[in-house]
C-alpha cells in the first residue's frame, strides 16, 4: 500500500491536491444544501402565516369558534364534532379552522415548515385550541381515528415544549410526579 502511494504521488503529484480539493467542494455543497434548505422551511412558514392572517375565511370561521368556546355557550363542543351537525356554519367553521391546522402539522412532520418560528408565532394559539376544543375532535375522531392527527401531534408536542420551557430547561419527573415544594412548583 505504502508503495502505492509513493508511487501514486511521483506518477500524478496532482491527485492529492484534487482529492482535498473534491473533500471541500463537498463539504461547501452540503453546507449549501442545508443553508437552502431552512431558508425553504422559513419561506414556507412565512407563506403559511401570511395565508393564514389574510384569509378572510379563517377569519370569519375564528370569530365562529371564539363564540363556541364561550362558557355561556349554549352547547357543549362535541356537539359539533357530530355527523349529524357537520354541515351547520358552526362545524363548517370548526372543520376550515382544524383543516389549516391539520396542514401547517402535516408540513412541520415532513419537515417543510419551521416549527420553532411558527412555535414562537402560534404556539399559545395551538394550545389552547387543542385544549378548548377536545371534545370536538374527540368526537370527529369517532368516526375517523386519523381526522386532525397531525394537528394532534403538533399539539402535544408544543405542549411539552411549553412545559419544558416553563420547567426553565429541567426534565419531568418520570410519571408526572410532582416536584418537592421546595423547587417552587406549586
Amino acid at each position: 500500500m505504502k508503495e502505492f502511494i509513493v508511487n501514486l504521488w511521483a506518477n500524478s503529484p496532482t491527485f492529492f491536491s484534487n482529492v482535498v480539493a473534491a473533500l471541500i467542494a463537498l463539504f461547501v455543497a452540503i453546507v449549501t444544501i442545508r443553508m437552502n434548505r431552512q431558508t425553504s422551511r422559513e419561506k414556507n412558514s412565512l407563506d403559511f402565516e401570511s395565508s393564514y392572517k389574510r384569509s378572510d375565511k379563517v377569519d370569519a370561521a375564528w370569530q365562529i369558534l371564539l363564540s363556541l368556546l364561550k362558557k355561556d355557550a349554549k352547547k357543549p363542543m362535541q356537539h359539533w364534532g357530530y355527523n349529524s351537525v357537520r354541515q351547520t356554519k358552526e362545524a363548517r367553521a370548526l372543520m376550515t379552522v382544524f383543516n389549516e391546522w391539520e396542514r401547517c402539522g402535516n408540513a412541520i412532520r415532513h419537515g417543510l415548515f419551521d416549527e420553532r418560528f411558527l412555535y414562537k408565532v402560534y404556539g399559545s394559539t395551538v394550545i389552547n385550541l387543542y385544549v378548548g376544543c377536545r371534545p370536538y375532535i374527540k368526537e370527529r375522531q369517532k368516526v375517523n381515528p386519523k381526522i386532525y392527527a397531525n394537528f394532534c401531534w403538533l399539539a402535544n408536542r408544543w405542549i411539552e415544549r411549553r412545559r419544558y420551557e416553563c420547567l426553565k430547561g429541567e426534565w419531568r419527573l418520570p410519571m408526572g410526579l410532582p416536584y418537592p415544594k421546595e423547587k417552587g412548583r406549586h
